[in-house]
């Protein structure tokens, strides 16, 4: 098994549990993240470049980052990849069954197969905490927004065609009204499509809106995200009839489309 972790220090360990007091500037209506990441340089480094707007829960291991999160529903969860414990992967699972709060998973080393598995249970991004601390705190950024930038705007609440309904304020989606189970990444993705109805979306537009300006991960994952979307929504997946690709251009999601025979 890789050793992603960092040793823990003693600092670290005295630190653990007061992790939610209010930090100089901080307000108490201010995003809580959800910290599980035992490497005292990166609480440091977010700490120090977001305690004026942000709060801070601390977790050392998978069953205390749970316990953590069933306590303060926090806006965003930040899981190193190896906690000691219940494993980090079994612990995003736990969360995003719940919610849709966005998760990042922090890792020591860049391995794809963990990126991919990561993308795959829902997370909303990957991040190797050895990346240069700007980076790092940009991408916490942006995925602080992604909870903000997919609420309803100037359109309707509910979309409902029959079909399939999507509705923004609950942040649901039902086809043939029963409920389908949404990661944060597809649920966003429909959304935004959504938004965007009959317009086309390139890849590149899709992935700097989805995952944040500056993401690195491969135009793939958008393919990816389509086609699991696409099976969970479409009748017929390999004939969609919402999510559809003009090939060398992009995605639009087609309003009211024609029963499926």
């Amino acid at each position: 098994m890789r050793n992603h972790r960092h040793p823990m220090t003693r600092q670290n360990q005295n630190h653990q549990s007061g992790s939610d007091r209010l930090g100089r500037g901080q307000h108490k209506n201010n995003p809580v993240i959800l910290l599980a990441e035992n490497a005292p340089e990166v609480r440091q480094v977010l700490e120090k470049g977001l305690q004026n707007n942000c709060r801070f829960l601390f977790a050392s291991s998978g069953n205390e980052a749970l316990k953590r999160f069933n306590e303060a529903s926090p806006d965003l969860v930040l899981l190193d990849v190896e906690l000691p414990g219940i494993p980090s992967w079994e612990v995003c699972r736990q969360v995003l069954d719940k919610t849709r709060v966005p998760i990042v998973f922090l890792s020591t080393s860049h391995h794809e197969d963990d990126a991919i598995r990561a993308l795959r249970l829902g997370a909303v991004d990957y991040v190797t905490t050895t990346t240069a601390p700007q980076i790092l705190l940009a991408r916490t950024r942006a995925a602080l927004r992604r909870k903000e930038a997919f609420l309803p705007e100037a359109m309707p609440q509910v979309y409902d065609d029959g079909y399939l309904q999507v509705n923004l304020a609950a942040q649901e989606v039902r086809v043939e009204g029963e409920a389908v189970s949404l990661t944060t990444i597809e649920y966003n993705l429909l959304v935004y499509l959504l938004k965007k109805a009959n317009q086309i979306c390139s890849a590149e537009q899709i992935l700097s809106q989805i995952w944040g300006a500056g993401y690195e991960a491969s135009l793939n994952y958008v393919h990816l995200y389509v086609g699991r979307l696409r099976r969970k929504i479409e009748h017929a997946p390999n004939q969609p009839k919402y999510l559809v690709n003009v090939y060398g251009k992009g995605y639009y999601f087609r309003l009211n489309p024609a029963p499926s025979m």
